[in-house]
């Protein structure tokens, strides 16, 4: 089963929080109970279904699109990846003003609190309390993605695996059918020594008195001081209690925690 998106800039682009905002207005909380209930229900059996997933990654990858796959046994980065937790099309502020890109955080709703607390160095913490996002081989160097391809070569890796593929075929079969299009990715990060002393704190507070420190002098500190600035302080506050809680939960759990979050 190969997941791609339906066009060049996106691989997904997120889901449309416009409309629940809205729904929320006119309280009309069945709908929220139902989006969320459904949303959540999509992604764990997109978990345990049984035909081996590759997704192709080319692109913008956001919200919704990202929850679905992020399960897949084998994720394709490209040159063109964009891996993040918000974006012009997660904003909570677009009804109000199209050309508004004020960065207003919901919380990890991707069973995020499974995929990101488990990521090494406090990477998945600062994934999810910035709003910056992986990209390109770096998808592949922080564990996100597991293998780089230029996009260049997805139709020829696409077509060798639907002619080789059959219902003998094992994830790994796959896997080297992939690693001949592949190029080499290093495991390290270029600012992850910095983001684990930063996002390895007790709480959001330790967290900006960090920052505030090390920005004197590092201008990428000072890129997450400011970025975290604009986000809403409740949503980092929930972000950073949904990553300790979801290290100790399996994805299931982690799933009813998220539906729990989304539906107050």
């Amino acid at each position: 089963m190969i997941f791609k998106g339906n066009g060049g800039k996106a691989f997904c682009a997120g889901g449309e929080l416009k409309t629940i905002y809205e729904e929320r207005m006119k309280s009309n909380i069945e709908y929220i109970f139902a989006f969320f209930t459904e949303l959540f229900t999509l992604f764990y059996r997109a978990k345990i279904i049984k035909p081996i997933q590759i997704a192709f990654w080319d692109g913008i990858v956001i919200g919704a699109g990202a929850g679905l796959t992020i399960n897949a046994p084998i994720k394709i980065a490209t040159e063109y990846t964009d891996f993040s937790m918000s974006g012009k099309n997660n904003n909570l502020l677009l009804f109000k003003k199209n050309e508004l890109e004020a960065k207003v955080g919901l919380f990890l709703g991707i069973g995020g609190g499974y995929h990101f607390s488990r990521m090494r160095n406090y990477l998945g913490y600062y994934l999810g309390l910035t709003g910056f996002s992986f990209k390109g081989k770096e998808a592949v160097q922080v564990g996100l993605a597991d293998f780089f391809v230029k996009r260049e070569k997805l139709q020829e890796l696409e077509l060798e695996i639907l002619e080789k593929t059959n219902q003998k075929t094992t994830v790994e079969d796959l896997r080297k059918i992939v690693r001949n299009y592949a190029e080499p990715v290093e495991n390290k990060f270029e600012h992850e020594e910095l983001i684990g002393k930063v996002f390895g704190k007790s709480s959001v507070e330790e967290i900006f008195k960090e920052l505030e420190i090390v920005s004197e002098t590092n201008s990428f500190a000072k890129k997450m001081l400011e970025a975290m600035k604009l986000l809403s302080p409740t949503s980092l506050k929930i972000i950073f209690e949904q990553l300790k809680r979801g290290e100790s939960l399996d994805l299931k759990e982690n799933l009813k925690m998220d539906y729990r979050i989304g539906y107050r």
